[in-house]
């Protein structure tokens, strides 16, 4: 069986880019609820597509920085 190491690379940077963009998405998160003082629903809402976004971005940013499909 041949391994693809630059995929299986490329699979773990993103795994863990998106770790680490999740826990700093959730610490921004919590100083723009203080400062706004977000009620509960609204902030369930506003963190869940706060890291959809960074999701999102980690993914199109490996893609096109590296011209591989994940």
């Amino acid at each position: 069986m041949k391994i693809n190491h630059h995929r299986a690379f490329l699979h773990a940077l993103r795994s863990a880019l998106l770790i680490v963009a999740g826990f700093i998405a959730y610490e921004v998160l919590i100083e723009v609820q203080k400062y706004y003082k977000l009620g509960y629903n609204q902030r369930k809402i506003y963190k869940l597509m706060f890291i959809f976004m960074v999701d999102l971005a980690i993914i199109y940013g490996v893609y096109f920085l590296f011209d591989v499909e994940l």
